[in-house]
């Protein structure tokens, strides 16, 4: 994979701007693009560029990757030198913890412990809540559903 000059492994597969595989939305800072061949102008105008063809035009800038149809992502990672932050950004739930999310965190702590030039990782919440603890709607979600597997058999009728 690309590294970026701070160090971020970015996913690519063609690096010519064609595939799309880099597609990701520019959460903070400006980027231009040296080549699109993929992205639609609704695309750009929402913000998602190429990573493999995005080069910085201002200072701090944050790409999501996970960024899903309404542009938002449940986790937020951000780096500034020597300093990972993972910010949670699940508000609607109060960041309460699922199965998405956990994984996302799992992931990006350990690419960050593959990482030298990684000092620190900051795990944060929005400014009104850190994490409301486990997702229980999720959690008897997953319990009805076990239930139901267990409980169900299969009946067979005949007229």
């Amino acid at each position: 994979m690309p590294r970026c000059a701070r160090g971020a492994d970015l996913p690519f597969a063609c690096k010519g701007g064609v595939c799309a595989t880099c597609k990701c939305k520019v959460v903070r800072g400006e980027v231009a693009m040296a080549a699109n061949y993929s992205l639609e102008a609704d695309e750009l105008a929402a913000g998602y560029v190429l990573s493999c063809q995005a080069l910085p035009t201002s200072g701090d800038v944050v790409v999501d990757f996970d960024a899903r149809g309404d542009g938002m992502s449940e986790l937020l990672i951000t780096r500034h030198n020597r300093v990972l932050q993972l910010t949670l950004n699940r508000p609607q739930a109060r960041n309460a913890l699922n199965n998405a999310l956990l994984e996302q965190i799992a992931e990006a702590l350990e690419s960050a412990a593959a990482d030298a030039s990684i000092s620190v990782c900051v795990i944060s919440g929005n400014p009104r809540y850190f994490a409301a603890g486990a997702d229980l709607n999720e959690m008897a979600e997953k319990r009805s559903a076990r239930h139901l597997r267990r409980s169900a058999s299969p009946s067979v009728g005949a007229d």
